[in-house]
């Protein structure tokens, strides 16, 4: 297997499955009786326990520099919300998580594009096969929406 494909592997295929479930368990967490504080809370807890068991078991342990820590506290809230915005949404409206996930998911296209812009990884792409991907997205998305009966 060559590095590209084991890089892929670990860093999108797995994380799909991951995020997938994570997907699940959101909506199974708040079919239930949960306030959306003490959801947020109970993913962070369960965020905090897998950063300390990676950092103990790796030769890194829990080092950063301020810069690293400021936008590392930026994916935890950018995320945290976001998390929260998916289970008010799950909790309060009759949106169905098949209908829901497709839409929110489409966020690959707005880590693309500012990846693209602050990253310079337009250098790095085919922007063709990038461009028919994210319109495909984008038509997905659009579908996916339509889908309600």
């Amino acid at each position: 297997m060559s590095r590209e494909t084991l890089a892929l592997l670990i860093g999108g295929i797995l994380p799909a499955f991951m995020f997938g479930f994570s997907n699940i368990f959101t909506k199974a967490s708040t079919s239930g009786l949960i306030s959306l504080s003490s959801y947020v809370t109970l993913v962070g807890i369960a965020v905090t326990l897998v950063g300390v068991v990676s950092g103990l078991m790796t030769k890194q342990g829990f080092m950063a520099d301020s810069k690293s820590t400021v936008f590392a506290l930026g994916v935890g809230i950018t995320w945290a919300l976001g998390q929260l915005l998916i289970a008010l949404v799950l909790q309060k409206f009759s949106i169905p998580l098949s209908v829901l996930a497709p839409i929110y998911n489409t966020n690959t296209l707005v880590a693309v594009l500012i990846a693209l812009i602050i990253f310079s990884e337009w250098s790095q792409v085919s922007l063709v096969y990038l461009g028919v991907g994210a319109f495909l997205t984008t038509i997905g998305g659009i579908l996916v929406s339509k889908s309600l009966i």
